[in-house]
């Protein structure tokens, strides 16, 4: 039963390279950080990068990649577009890419993004960064609370109430527990509603900015191929877009 020969995950076309005889891999990554200087983007070329979607079938070789990015005065995020040379299954190989963003704490892959909004992305980003000091806060609040209201601190209290008080004030402190754990959320949710306001918009400009530079630069370098039949068999004929 016959097969593809290319394999691509995400780019418009595929972008064709010929083996003749031998690919180099090295050679292509220079090749494309030079074409990404004339858009005064930087390629950091990486032969590390791991792929989401790398297929016995046609074995991926990393490129490297390049990053931006996109912040507010509270929060940065980072976009990678990760290149990478997937092997034909016959001959040849196609360039390919994989967008990552990262935080300061996550790197969220291609194959996540999928499943994974930016308002989601900024959710956790917001939570990440805030959600300790808020509940720091908290917890500061709940201690002066039980010192305002009883002139001693918590640990005072349980070694001076009867069994009966000590029910009585638990339950009240509990209660303020709650309310104040419930103001850290609502105000979670509220500096991320604000962020996703601002960032979100930032992020899908930027992703595809860097996209059309991406697809632009593989076109310099490569032949670029769409499908023109795919049989049942696996079967597939390629055609040149320049001939269309």
């Amino acid at each position: 039963m016959a097969t593809g020969n290319f394999y691509k995950v995400n780019t418009d076309y595929i972008y064709a390279i010929s083996d003749n005889d031998y690919i180099d891999i090295e050679d292509i990554a220079y090749t494309l950080q030079e074409e990404y200087r004339k858009y005064d983007v930087d390629f950091d070329v990486d032969f590390d990068i791991e792929s989401d979607y790398d297929n016995r079938s046609y074995p991926t070789s990393s490129l490297g990649s390049i990053t931006s990015y996109v912040s507010t005065k509270d929060c940065q995020i980072g976009i990678s577009i990760n290149s990478f040379l997937r092997s034909g299954y016959y001959s040849g190989a196609c360039l390919d890419y994989e967008v990552t963003i990262s935080t300061d704490n996550d790197v969220i892959s291609d194959s996540e993004l999928r499943n994974y909004s930016y308002e989601e992305i900024v959710q956790d980003l917001v939570y990440d960064k805030y959600e300790d000091d808020f509940k720091t806060e908290a917890e500061e609040q709940l201690d002066n609370y039980i010192i305002n209201k009883y002139g001693k601190t918590w640990e005072e209290l349980k070694r001076s109430l009867s069994k009966e008080e000590k029910d009585k004030v638990v339950k009240d402190i509990d209660n303020k527990e709650n309310e104040l754990d419930n103001q850290v959320y609502e105000k979670l949710d509220k500096m991320s509603e604000e962020v996703s306001k601002e960032l979100v918009g930032k992020i899908e400009d930027e992703v595809h900015k860097l996209i059309q530079i991406t697809e632009k630069v593989y076109s310099k370098v490569s032949q670029q191929l769409t499908v023109c039949c795919a049989f049942s068999n696996g079967e597939t004929i390629y055609e040149s877009v320049n001939d269309w």
